[in-house]
């Protein structure tokens, strides 16, 4: 039965891309279908996602049919208000509310994550379909201007240029530089004159930060100026004065999530963060829309494959692919992660299935029998979970420890070792010092 206190979402001026199998997935979650029950719809959703002719997802669709019960794990080991909020892609606008901090595993480790924007002042809400057909034309304008550099890459500081494609260089190089504080030579400082500025001859930059890395330069910012147009093309009239709920987001995998999200950080250069990402924030800073970021870590591994599959896992829930309106421009599940230490897998593991509650009671509700099984199993032993678990973090502390201990005695051989180095070089010096001071006898002195 369809929850009341969580209207029917449907593609319109709030969600602008919904698709069909998304509202179906989110239907499910409300009527409180099991997981297992959802499956097939995510499946079908795996194999819905297209490329667009430019960008491979054939991993997409494999996943689920070659590992579908690890598939199967993961999916169970997320909260079913943060799943909802995910296939909705209102993880901005329900932080705080109905996601809340106590929903999510810790940032340190390996897993996927999630990320997506909001603008500020707007209590997590995007950017009208208006200010959405701004960005549009912005982010074209800026893939013309990679384009012209990649053509003129040869052209000698720009002098076989028009002024329209200097212009075109110009603005893309604004946006790049959107979030930099100003610069000195920014501020006036009453050197030189009009005459001597209008006769400066015009250098372009060297590159434009938010090139493709790939022959065609200016793919993704074209792929992205796409999407967002077909966020905004078919809301009309008033409605397009609304600020969504639906944002735009972006998922990642790393062996250290907290080490990767900081790449992401608003606060940060963004050097190493995505360059569709990237773009996006600069893009609504030149339009005067100060963006806000949310990033979340979602789904924990606790075995080598789970690192690629719940990035692959993820981007289908959260229609991140920028075919599908998001930012992920590469096919997910494809990083070399090929092992896990023992220590680590243990963690992740226990902090997945034995400190929340969310994956046994998602499990329970798929297989209840199982549940029976394990509720009977549970009552003779008593607390024995709770203390494998207090076993796990000590165990876990006492290795961070040893960790910590094993760098200081590195450390501190390391700075032995100089100290060593250097009273040898001393040593020498002094020898060589009474070599000149008191030259050797001679080795065969004449008998008188």
């Amino acid at each position: 039965m369809e929850s009341a206190a969580l209207p029917r979402v449907v593609a319109s001026a709030s969600y602008p891309l919904m698709t069909p199998l998304q509202t179906k997935l989110v239907a499910q979650i409300d009527e409180g279908l099991s997981y297992k029950e959802m499956m097939p719809t995510i499946r079908e959703m795996a194999e819905a996602i297209g490329g667009g002719g430019v960008i491979p997802v054939a991993k997409i669709a494999s996943s689920f049919r070659d590992e579908g019960q690890r598939m199967s794990s993961l999916l169970h080991s997320i909260p079913r208000p943060l799943l909802r909020s995910i296939v909705t892609r209102t993880v901005s606008r329900d932080w705080g509310t109905a996601v809340k901090p106590e929903m999510l595993y810790s940032r340190d480790g390996p897993g996927a994550y999630l990320g997506t924007l909001s603008v500020a002042g707007r209590g997590g809400l995007t950017w009208s379909a208006d200010e959405c057909e701004n960005l549009v034309s912005m982010i074209r304008r800026y893939a013309d201007a990679v384009d012209v550099m990649w053509e003129a890459r040869d052209a000698y500081g720009g002098s076989q240029l028009t002024q329209d494609q200097r212009d075109a260089i110009d603005f893309a190089a604004r946006i790049d530089s959107a979030r930099d504080p100003p610069a000195e030579s920014d501020v006036d400082s009453g050197g030189g004159t009009d005459t001597e500025m209008e006769t400066q001859i015009w250098q372009a930059p060297r590159e434009l930060r938010f090139s493709s890395s790939g022959a065609n330069k200016s793919q993704m910012a074209r792929l992205l100026a796409d999407m967002l147009d077909r966020r905004q093309a078919g809301v009309v009239g008033d409605d397009r004065k609304v600020f969504p709920p639906q944002s735009v987001c972006m998922v990642g995998n790393a062996g250290d999530i907290e080490r990767r999200l900081h790449d992401h950080k608003l606060k940060n250069s963004l050097r190493g963060s995505a360059n569709a990402w990237g773009l996006m924030v600069h893009c609504l800073s030149f339009m005067g829309l100060e963006p806000r970021e949310v990033l979340i870590p979602v789904l924990k591994a606790w075995e080598p494959e789970h690192i690629n599959l719940a990035e692959v896992l993820l981007t289908v829930l959260a229609g991140s692919m920028v075919t599908d309106g998001g930012l992920n421009v590469k096919q997910p599940g494809t990083r070399g992660f090929t092992s896990m230490g023992d220590a680590e897998s243990n963690r992740s593991r226990s902090e997945v299935k034995a400190q929340h509650p969310w994956y046994r009671d998602n499990y329970g509700l798929s297989y209840p029998e199982i549940d029976r099984a394990l509720v009977a199993l549970r009552e003779p032993i008593g607390d024995t979970s709770d203390r494998f678990v207090d076993e796990m973090n000590k165990m876990d502390r006492e290795i961070r420890s040893l960790r910590k201990t094993i760098e200081e005695a590195a450390e501190d051989a390391a700075e032995a070792h100089k100290t060593t180095e250097r009273l040898e070089k001393e040593a020498e010096t002094l020898e060589r010092i009474l070599k000149v001071l008191n030259p050797d006898p001679d080795p065969n002195p004449k008998l008188e």
